[in-house]
């Protein structure tokens, strides 16, 4: 296997001394399909496609995914693709929410899942996708979703992952927002074994918006390989990536976080911060923040805080009776709740409960 990849490549390459380019020496090899299980509102259309109707679409983690979805789409199997004609006022109510729903339960995973979402113009959609696996699951599992938002339409994804010590996981997304429109990502990552998570949001039209918030907890021999990519291509665009994590002994992550602002787009405000809380020495953590600019009249803003938890603020809590474990536990809950508090969705978060 070459040392080098496409997966979760930054879109400009700097210099490799953190060998941060790409995820390094990883290949997707998952060639079967998997069907998910659907809750589908009534005013939500789904349809089976033979291949993807958007072809063109640029994902975070690359190439490869395209790839492995070609090789299931030429037996026979197919993208599922919703299209929403909910309103905005009704979009967070429970009947009106997108479920999508993949455990995987065997000893042996190759999976493939092709999603794309379309939300009419000055619609609205609000989707929930859960990705677990059994503790005894192993292998590899690839899930992609494109998408696109209208003018003066709003889609608000979230994504709960929990997967298993031995699986490989893909989380590929890519897709385009058109003037007005708005796009939240809302992602939660509860451990698992090597898990890639790539997402790519072209902010095309005058006005459109992107907010994203990621939470993780990375525990031992864990790896979490993060590539994100924001393209400010229309006048007054807006983006926001907010990325806080709990990394434990023994785990690795790695998070690259990319905000273009492109020719053509004055106005445009880009932002982006990560938090990583470390729970041990014995760890690897590589931050990677970077901001491209060809436009004047724009502002770009970058940030991290890495480390363990302030000496004064322990000993505050210590004298307090709080140990240190449970300090830390205290901090790593806090962190995923911000994330699990943005879901519209009971149910979602007592599930959400049981998984941690």
């Amino acid at each position: 296997m070459s040392e080098f990849s496409t997966v979760n490549r930054i879109p400009s390459l700097t210099w490799n001394r953190l060998h941060l380019n790409e995820a390094e020496g990883v290949s997707v090899n998952a060639d079967s399909f998997f069907k998910a299980a659907f809750s589908v509102p009534s005013l939500v259309k789904s349809e089976e496609l033979g291949e993807s109707s958007i072809k063109d679409q640029k994902t975070g983690i690359g190439p490869e995914i395209d790839k492995a979805i070609a090789i299931v789409s030429s037996k026979g199997q197919a993208v599922t693709k919703f299209t929403s004609e909910i309103e905005k006022s009704d979009a967070e109510k429970s009947e009106n929410i997108l479920k999508i729903d993949l455990k995987y339960d065997g000893a042996s995973v190759n999976a493939v899942s092709p999603f794309e979402i379309f939300v009419e113009d000055g619609k609205a959609l609000t989707v929930i996708m859960f990705f677990e696996a059994e503790t005894d699951a192993k292998g590899e599992a690839v899930v992609q979703t494109k998408y696109h938002v209208g003018k003066g339409a709003s889609l608000n994804l979230i994504q709960v992952q929990k997967t298993s010590k031995e699986m490989d996981f893909f989380n590929d997304i890519g897709g385009t927002v058109e003037d007005e429109g708005e796009f939240k990502l809302s992602q939660l990552v509860i451990d698992g074994g090597k898990s890639y998570i790539g997402s790519t949001t072209d902010l095309a039209g005058e006005k459109a918006s992107h907010e994203m918030k990621l939470s993780y907890l990375v525990g031992k021999g864990s790896l979490l390989d993060i590539n994100d990519e924001i393209n400010h291509i229309g006048k007054k665009t807006l983006s926001d990536i907010e990325v806080n994590g709990v990394l434990d002994g023994g785990s690795k992550k790695n998070f690259r976080g990319t905000i273009d602002l492109r020719r053509g787009c004055k106005g445009a405000k880009g932002n982006e911060r990560e938090s990583v809380l470390l729970l041990d020495d014995d760890l690897e953590n590589r931050t990677l923040p970077v901001i491209l600019c060809s436009e004047e009249e724009v502002e770009g803003n970058h940030g991290a805080s890495i480390g363990k938890l302030d000496s004064e603020m322990m000993f505050y809590l210590e004298s307090r009776g709080i140990t240190e474990k449970e300090i830390y536990k205290m901090i790593a809950r806090a962190r995923i709740d911000a994330v699990k508090n943005l879901i519209p969705d009971e149910a979602a978060r007592e599930r959400i409960e049981g998984l941690i």
